[in-house]
């Protein structure tokens, strides 16, 4: 092709190729300014395909040479007498390497240089441009990690891989074997353990997207070999935010929440006068079974509760239960007639005498009075456990409340007598622990 107008007269010229790829480009300005030994280069957008536009000085009689990958090279030969200005148009999809690609940016150099009559040849000096290829995207549907982030085969060894591609005709490899892609993008791939698989035995699936012209995706996945771990048990005693009390007849119905098909047995520690029947579950895991106390018992006693089943860990937990003399008139008609009551001060009946003998006085055997002040008020899933200091000498011992019609949250820093029965002693504190009734002193 050639222009008698010489330099004056831009050509234009466009290869027939086959793009592929995208980019958002704009379209080109007024036409640069070059020399014999520089091009200079735009991109631009033509019905949506992406383009450069590379111009060029040729020499009269010289020719252009474009390399363009994986086609001929575009050539060009100015049989003018003078020397001519030439935009050559070409699709960027030309300059693809036609290979999977590892960085989305690429940075292309066109390679262009311009052969004279007699033979000889110079390269022209072409700006870079960089151009950005789409990503592949893996998505594994299944298997989901549990919320340890851990993937476990079944019982079987078997484990089926879901996932999908968001570019259906890319190729998909699993630990380098190709996995059909199905329409739409999803891909299925069947892993089996060895026989000869143990519990501890770990694999870690590579899946792996590749397509020319597009960023290669990769996802790992590790998969345990099956190990049978036991179900957790569930034992949850229901207190419906009141305390774990007797009735006046010594009966306390006691329900809670446990796996379906476990098995429950339920023990005092004080088997002499406080029993536990038998233990129901139903078909959703509800649990009841009642306590009956001896008449002549008041006090407290802990309640061990055990479950097992088939499948699942052991479950235990305690709690206790409590009964108490029907009101402080009760408790007080009770012990006026027998010479176990007494009066809690350091010139009659010690604290450190009833932490020093409790096989002896925590009993209903014996009743007390004592004189606090309210340091404290507690609640215990509906137990209400004053924290008191013993007035004159600032002990700290634990009272369950007794009194029906107290509130003892409205009285912290008031001075109370509380007559009560000695159970022992207060969780870890070492300090000592009653029931009781309290009575403002005046």
């Amino acid at each position: 092709q050639s222009s008698s107008q010489g330099e004056q007269q831009q050509g234009e010229d466009e290869p027939r190729v086959n793009p592929t790829g995208s980019n958002d480009v704009q379209q080109p300005t007024a036409a640069p300014v070059v020399d014999a030994k520089n091009a200079q280069v735009q991109k631009y957008v033509d019905n949506g395909v992406d383009h450069v536009a590379i111009t060029v000085k040729i020499p009269s009689n010289a020719t252009l040479t474009i390399t363009l990958p994986h086609q001929d090279d575009y050539q060009f030969t100015n049989t003018d007498a003078q020397e001519v200005t030439r935009k050559v148009k070409i699709p960027i999809g030309v300059f693809n390497p036609n290979e999977p690609l590892t960085e989305a940016t690429r940075e292309i150099t066109p390679e262009i240089y311009v052969t004279a009559a007699d033979g000889s040849s110079y390269t022209v000096n072409c700006p870079s441009f960089t151009y950005e290829y789409p990503k592949l995207n893996i998505s594994i549907g299944s298997p989901v990690p549990d919320e340890n982030g851990m993937i476990m085969a079944p019982k079987s060894n078997e484990i089926k891989i879901q996932g999908t591609i968001d570019e259906p005709t890319a190729d998909i490899t699993i630990n380098d074997n190709l996995v059909q892609v199905y329409e739409g993008g999803m891909f299925v791939y069947d892993y089996k353990f060895p026989e000869d698989a143990t519990e501890e035995d770990v694999t870690t699936l590579k899946i792996v997207a590749t397509k020319e012209n597009y960023v290669t995706d990769e996802k790992e996945i590790t998969i345990h070999a099956y190990k049978f771990v036991p179900e957790p048990m569930v034992l949850e005693v229901r207190s419906e935010g009141s305390a774990l009390r007797a009735d006046t007849s010594g009966k306390l119905t006691v329900t809670g929440k446990t796996l379906p098909g476990a098995a429950l047995t339920a023990v005092s520690d004080n088997t002499t006068n406080v029993l536990c029947g038998s233990v129901t579950v139903d078909g959703e895991g509800n649990f009841s079974f009642q306590i009956t106390m001896d008449p002549t018992f008041y006090g407290m006693s802990t309640i061990t509760l055990n479950a097992t089943k088939e499948g699942a860990t052991d479950g235990s937990t305690s709690f206790k239960v409590l009964r108490g003399f029907k009101d402080k008139e009760a408790f007080l008609k009770y012990y006026n007639n027998t010479k176990t009551y007494m009066e809690i001060s350091p010139k009659k009946l010690s604290v450190a005498d009833l932490l020093a003998n409790q096989a002896q006085y925590a009993s209903n055997t014996y009743g007390f009075r004592v004189t606090i002040v309210v340091a404290e008020v507690i609640d215990k899933d509906g137990d209400i456990i004053v924290k008191a200091t013993i007035n004159k000498t600032g002990e700290t011992v634990y009272i369950h409340n007794l009194s029906a019609k107290w509130a003892p949250a409205d009285n912290v820093g008031g001075k109370y007598n509380v007559y009560c029965n000695f159970v022992g002693t207060y969780e870890d504190t070492g300090c000592c622990e009653f029931l009781g009734w309290f009575a403002k002193k005046p």
